[in-house]
C-alpha cells in the first residue's frame, strides 16, 4: 500500500479500482529491462556493473508506521468498513451534489408536467425519469458492492483516534495524521460518520464502532471542527 492517501479517496472512481495494478506494472517494467539488459552479450561486464548498482539504489524495507502519540482528551475506535456504510457513504455523497438534486426534481416533475398540461409526448420524459431514479440508484449500489469485494483495504480493520490535534488513521503498515484545520466537512448518517479532507477525500467511521461513545465521539469532533 505505497500511496495511502487512497485510502481517503472515497469517490466514485476509485471506489471501482482495486489496490495492486500500479504495482504490477511496475514489476514487469522492471522484469522486462532485466530481460534486455541480459540480452546483450557483448556488453556484459557492464551489464552487471547496472545490475550491481540498481540493487544497491533499492531503499531498504520501509518499517511499519505508526500514528502519533494522543494530544489531550482522545478517542480510539477499531472499526471494519462494511458494504453497509459504502452505501450509506456513496448514496449521501450522490444525493447531496447540488445538481444531483436538480437533476432528482426534474425527474420527478417533468413527466408529470406534460401528462398534466397534455402536450406532446410522455416517452422521452419517462425514458429519462426511469434512468435517473432507477438506474443511477442501482449503479451506485453496484459500486459500493464492488469496492467491498475489489479493494483490500476493506478487508482490513481501521484504527481511528480523534484527539485534539486532529484525526489519526492506521491501516496495516500505514498510519496518517490529520489536523482538524484540514477538514472541510463533517456529515453524520446513521450508519456511517463520514470525515471530509477535500471535495472527494473522506474517512468513514462506522457508527456502530463506536458504541455507547458514539455521541460523546461526534460532539467532540464537531466540537475540534469549529476551533
Amino acid at each position: 500500500m505505497k500511496n495511502f492517501e487512497k485510502i481517503s479517496k472515497m469517490n466514485l472512481a476509485d471506489l471501482d479500482r482495486p489496490e495492486g495494478i500500479i504495482e504490477e506494472e511496475s514489476i514487469q517494467d522492471a522484469d522486462l529491462c532485466v530481460e534486455k539488459t541480459a540480452q546483450n552479450p557483448e556488453d556484459e561486464e557492464r551489464s552487471e556493473t547496472i545490475v550491481t548498482e540498481n540493487v544497491q539504489e533499492q531503499p531498504e524495507e520501509l518499517a511499519k508506521k505508526e500514528m502519533m502519540e494522543p494530544q489531550g482528551r482522545h478517542f480510539r475506535v477499531d472499526a471494519n468498513v462494511t458494504e453497509k456504510e459504502l452505501k450509506a457513504f456513496l448514496f449521501g455523497h450522490t444525493y447531496r451534489q447540488p445538481l444531483m438534486i436538480i437533476v432528482t426534481i426534474l425527474a420527478i416533475v417533468w413527466p408529470l408536467a406534460v401528462l398534466i398540461k397534455k402536450q406532446g409526448s410522455v416517452t422521452m420524459p419517462l425514458i429519462c425519469s426511469l434512468f435517473i431514479l432507477i438506474w443511477i440508484p442501482f449503479t451506485t449500489n453496484l459500486r459500493a458492492k464492488n469496492a467491498k469485494k475489489l479493494n483490500p483495504i476493506y478487508n482490513e480493520e481501521f484504527h481511528y483516534m480523534f484527539d485534539e490535534w486532529g484525526l489519526h488513521l492506521e491501516l496495516g503498515d500505514d498510519a496518517i495524521d490529520v489536523e482538524w484545520k484540514k477538514v472541510t466537512k463533517l456529515i453524520f448518517y446513521k450508519s456511517v460518520a463520514v470525515i471530509y479532507t477535500g471535495k472527494n477525500n473522506a474517512f468513514l467511521i462506522p457508527s456502530a464502532a463506536m458504541g455507547t461513545q458514539r455521541e460523546e465521539i461526534m460532539n467532540f469532533i464537531k466540537e475540534m471542527k469549529k476551533r
